[in-house]
């Protein structure tokens, strides 16, 4: 997927709710490649790093809402910006790595998304994880490299 294909596709799955773009569990999970249910996984796992500026739990209404538009979606969850991004991070798989980056890029494209420091914050936190989970990768693998020879 190229950056242009990903932010058209990131344009369509979009939408508003409680006055945040936020990107449903079903997407999110098809833009990791990964399941709803490991994605879901994730969540269990790591409710520290999911605060409510990173997801909410849909209400009965915006559940109805969603269901009248694609009465496949089976989301449960919205992920703003920031928790998309922090997925990135926890995924793990090589996808994730190249989505950050794609998001990285279309949020520098799109100031308005970051407000507030504390977002700037936390991009900052996920951007180090991204950044030690890319070094231990290129470690692991020199490593490997090594023992072969």
């Amino acid at each position: 997927m190229t950056f242009k294909e990903f932010e058209q596709e990131l344009k369509l799955k979009q939408i508003i709710l409680r006055n945040t773009r936020v990107l449903l569990e079903t997407a999110a999970a098809k833009l990791y490649g990964i399941s709803i249910v490991r994605l879901r996984g994730i969540l269990i796992t790591n409710p520290e790093r999911f605060p409510d500026d990173f997801l909410f739990i849909l209400e009965d209404n915006e559940l109805n809402r969603i269901k009248r538009n694609n009465p496949k979606d089976k989301s449960l969850i919205a992920f703003t910006e920031v928790g998309i991004m922090m997925l990135s991070g926890l995924v793990g798989n090589k996808k994730s790595l190249k989505v950050l980056v794609y998001i990285i890029r279309w949020a520098a494209r799109n100031p308005d998304l970051l407000e507030g420091d504390k977002d700037i914050k936390e991009i900052k936190k996920v951007l180090k994880k991204m950044n030690d989970l890319e070094f231990k990768d290129k470690i692991s693998k020199k490593f490997k490299k090594g023992k072969q020879n």
